[in-house]
């Protein structure tokens, strides 16, 4: 997959950052480093994505517990197909 990302920066490296995949512009990962959380950092990153490109999140059973908090906290749109041949995951119904 090709992974655009988004990043914010300070003295000590990356403070935040969000990988998007191309193909299906869904959200594959965002990370703040700790020091750093809470501050607004993902939500800054998500803005200037979805401001980019029509940028989802991903479906809630591809999502870690702190991906579903991300995707409650900033709203958005999610994906509304899976992109992963047999995947376990979509066994569920959405």
């Amino acid at each position: 997959d090709i992974l655009h990302t988004w990043k914010i920066s300070d003295d000590q490296g990356v403070a935040s950052e969000l990988y998007v995949t191309m193909d299906t512009l869904t959200v594959a990962n965002i990370e703040t480093r700790e020091d750093r959380r809470g501050e607004g950092l993902a939500r800054a990153l998500w803005e200037a994505a979805t401001a980019q490109m029509a940028v989802v999140h991903d479906l809630p059973g591809h999502r870690t517990p702190e991906g579903d908090a991300f995707a409650e906290a900033v709203g958005g749109d999610s994906a509304t197909e899976c992109h992963i041949a047999g995947c376990y995951a979509c066994d569920t119904d959405y």
